[in-house]
């Protein structure tokens, strides 16, 4: 009788156990070991989900043949570089954040099928527009929270993706136009954003998180017709123009000590104007 699901997380294990008699197992979950190398998985061609994070594997290989596997657990290891996915193509969710040394996620590109992607906590700098997301076609969530991101300018369309997580970078300018037709939830939150070029043209979009960046002037945001929710919390914002939201989209801002009175009479002038819902959150409110 051979096995269809195997768990040996937590055993402190330095390499992949022997499983050459258990050639139908269908997941196998090896978290939180000292793995190094990955091997001995290969005849494992029924495998649909692999589970090996928290080890510390320095290198991707050893994985070319498993070619029905569906997820794929890697977050927390010690590699630098994405290799060998290359024969994954029937892989629909993916993790390998808090790969700290990870500077790229180049090595993705024959992933087509690919659904959920977790890139977070990396060292990833550069996102080149998303090139490497080319004909992904059903890849409904994106996560590059906590990366060295400086700036988005999406080139790539990705039709399916609902939600975009690109919070805790250090990220200056965005550039976001029509690419992301089915984005729902957009996270900018906690970068250092002073120019936002241009956030439009996206239909399905209901939230944006501006919160804690640095510019000055909300603006360049249109054509949002689904828009619910802005979130300017801590964001210096002195001025709102060049906007075209839905009216009664709420804009909220949470900054107890930034504001003189009479600048955020002004705000509240000019949110009421442009037909928006002021979501402020005053000292006194918050504490009742």
């Amino acid at each position: 009788h051979t096995l269809k699901t195997l768990g040996l997380s937590y055993c402190n294990l330095d390499q992949v156990p022997d499983l050459s008699n258990q050639p139908d197992l269908e997941d196998l979950n090896l978290y939180y070991s000292n793995i190094k190398e990955i091997e001995g998985v290969d005849h494992l061609t029924k495998l649909t989900y692999l589970g090996l994070d928290y080890n510390k594997i320095t290198r991707i290989s050893g994985l070319e043949k498993l070619k029905d596997l569906k997820s794929l657990g890697l977050m927390n290891n010690k590699f630098s570089k994405i290799e060998g996915l290359e024969n994954l193509v029937n892989l629909e969710r993916l993790g390998i954040s808090e790969n700290r040394e990870l500077t790229s996620f180049d090595g993705l590109s024959t992933l087509k099928k690919l659904e959920q992607l977790g890139l977070s906590q990396c060292a990833i700098e550069d996102v080149d527009g998303f090139r490497e997301f080319s004909g992904f076609k059903d890849l409904y969530f994106l996560s590059l929270s906590m990366n060295r991101i400086t700036e988005i300018d999406v080139k790539e369309t990705l039709p399916a993706l609902e939600e975009l997580h690109l919070d805790k970078n250090r990220i200056q300018k965005v550039n976001i136009n029509g690419c992301l037709p089915s984005l729902v939830r957009l996270e900018l939150n906690e970068n250092e954003i002073t120019d936002i070029i241009t956030i439009e043209n996206l239909p399905k979009v209901k939230y944006i998180d501006l919160t804690e960046n640095k510019f000055n002037v909300l603006e360049n945001l249109s054509n949002l017709p689904s828009l619910t929710n802005v979130m300017i919390n801590q964001t210096p914002v002195k001025q709102i123009r060049n906007l075209n939201l839905p009216e009664g989209c709420r804009i909220s801002s949470f900054l107890i000590d930034s504001f003189t009175k009479q600048e955020r009479t002004d705000m509240e002038q000019q949110i009421k104007s442009l037909g928006l819902k002021d979501g402020w959150l005053r000292a006194r409110d918050y504490w009742d």
